[in-house]
């Protein structure tokens, strides 16, 4: 169950036709994306790794996958960033139809990139993790970057994020404060479709990447976002002479994580 005001309960949750059903709250982030956050309702948690995600079963018999947001948690609480504007607003109006405390069935969790994750952290402690999202496959390399430096915080970790505009870093508070906490990750906003400003990189966030990282041989990069980006992303970087075995990328999840 979720309260009102956000705060999780330390309830579980219960298998129903194959499926999880979870309580639900949701706060739109910006104009287009909202969070939804789902805490367990009654016995078992559902166990996620990070950088995964989840088909939600909306009431109406629609189906959507989005990326879980946040690495694993005692109380089991699962959050997930929704894209509301990118299928003539279906999405908008089925998440601001739900209430809070509202029970919603999930499917999941799928995706590979938390076994991906887990070699990098096996690297040497020089290795760099570099970090390339477009949109609101922020959300699953948020949840792969907050397990990173849980497990290893000296570890030199660099997240690049494009957008748009700069009112599309929804959750830049959270970077801006990873980047005081742990002196090893670097947080670098990308705009492509306005004045970026002093604080932002102009372009997209592979280009900003490549700026920063001409060697990429002892580095393990994950992308996450729209399908054309990331492959744009993956042709650049291997062209750059990233070794092929540390480009990390969830084939299924690339076009469902920006719904």
């Amino acid at each position: 169950m979720i309260t009102k005001d956000g705060n999780p309960s330390c309830a579980t949750a219960s298998a129903i036709d194959g499926h999880i059903e979870l309580s639900i709250s949701s706060r739109q982030l910006c104009a287009d994306v909202a969070r939804l956050q789902l805490s367990p309702s009654a016995a078992g948690a559902l166990r996620h790794g990070p950088g995964q995600y989840l088909d939600v079963l909306f009431a109406d018999g629609q189906r959507r996958s989005f990326s879980i947001a946040n690495a694993p948690c005692e109380h089991g609480t699962i959050e997930l960033h929704v894209r509301l504007g990118a299928d003539g607003g279906a999405t908008r109006k089925r998440v601001m139809e739900m209430q809070v405390g509202d029970r919603v069935k999930v499917a999941g969790p799928f995706g590979t990139l938390h076994d991906a994750l887990a070699d990098a952290l096996a690297s040497p402690p020089e290795t760099t993790i570099v970090l390339i999202a477009g949109g609101t496959g922020y959300a699953a390399l948020r949840a792969v970057a907050a397990e990173v430096l849980q497990a290893l915080p000296a570890r030199p970790v660099y997240f690049y994020w494009g957008a748009r505009s700069r009112g599309q870093h929804y959750d830049e508070v959270t970077m801006r404060q990873w980047q005081q906490q742990f002196p090893g990750f670097t947080y670098v906003p990308v705009v492509s479709d306005d004045d970026s400003g002093e604080d932002a990189r102009p372009g997209v966030p592979h280009a900003a990447a490549l700026q920063d990282h001409a060697d990429l041989s002892n580095h393990h990069v994950f992308l996450c976002g729209p399908m054309r980006m990331t492959e744009a992303a993956s042709a650049a970087l291997l062209a750059a002479g990233l070794p092929a075995a540390r480009l990390h990328q969830d084939a299924p999840q690339i076009s469902r994580c920006v719904p």
